[in-house]
């Protein structure tokens, strides 16, 4: 099976999967000096948000493979793509030339004429490729750097549509980023106005907490000196102090009133022992 076959097989094989293909796209007018080349297979997602790029390399014979991983040839086409895939015939050694190269997909066509994936090709880390960029490229890649139209030279038509796309209207971005700054300015508002009612709401928590310590130690003495039935929590310091001095004075009393007695019957007892 020769290169073309392998290669018309596998855009069928792609296209199953819903997927946009270029076959060998020309994109020598994109990407500096030389340009990026031709891959086999450009694939994408139609999807602007997510396109995953995907480049696909088509090796029917080994002596193909060996060429191009020699000088690792296949990175140039890395940003054109987020991934890359080699795509070999089943009598090529892939297991012993392609295992070792990281992130690449390996694919397999088998003996039975089937597409079999050995191994799913990773994103290979970037500069991932600027979807504006590729478009005009793959719109305006055929177009040879020698062939000429009314306007000169075609590569300069496309440099221009991406200097066009580089270099936007001027008015249009800054309304954009008016709008931006005052949707942003209006979250910044309404952050600041939250953290402010929690903080609010906090320092009220925070209040009524220590009032409510409060009460309970009050609480807790009033146990500890018997004075539960004799003093409200919420009358003044005053009127608490009052109420201690005339309960411990009370204590007191009864206090020398028992030593009183203690010592009077100490006295009687010895008066009648010496008689």
């Amino acid at each position: 099976m020769n290169h073309i076959d392998l290669l018309l097989d596998l855009e069928r094989h792609v296209r199953d999967y819903d997927k946009i293909v270029w076959r060998e796209p020309n994109l020598s007018g994109w990407g500096g000096k030389g340009g990026l080349g031709s891959p086999d297979l450009l694939a994408v997602k139609k999807s602007y948000s997510r396109p995953d790029w995907h480049v696909y390399e088509v090796k029917a014979t080994q002596s193909d493979l060996l060429s191009d991983l020699r000088k690792n040839k296949f990175e140039r086409y890395y940003p054109l793509c987020e991934r890359l895939t080699f795509a070999v015939h089943h009598s090529v050694d892939w297991r012993k030339h392609l295992t070792p190269v990281p992130g690449v997909g390996i694919m397999v066509f088998t003996e039975k004429g089937r597409w079999h994936t050995k191994r799913a090709a990773r994103k290979h880390g970037g500069p991932y490729p600027d979807i504006d960029g590729v478009a005009m490229s793959l719109m305006f890649g055929r177009m040879s750097e020698n062939a000429r139209d009314a306007n000169g030279p075609r590569l300069s038509r496309l440099e221009a549509e991406r200097a066009r796309l580089a270099k936007r209207d001027i008015d249009s971005l800054w309304c954009a980023a008016n709008k931006f700054i005052s949707e942003k300015a209006r979250d910044i508002r309404a952050k600041d106005a939250e953290v402010e009612f929690k903080l609010n709401k906090l320092e009220r928590l925070q209040e009524n907490t220590n009032k409510l310590a409060k009460e309970k130690a009050l609480r807790d003495i009033q146990k500890l000196l018997g004075l539960e039935h004799r003093w409200r929590i919420l009358e003044p310091k005053d009127a608490l102090e009052e109420v201690i001095n005339e309960t411990l004075g009370a204590k007191f009393k009864e206090i020398r009133e028992k030593v009183k007695t203690a010592m009077r019957l100490t006295a009687n007892n010895s008066g009648g022992r010496d008689e």
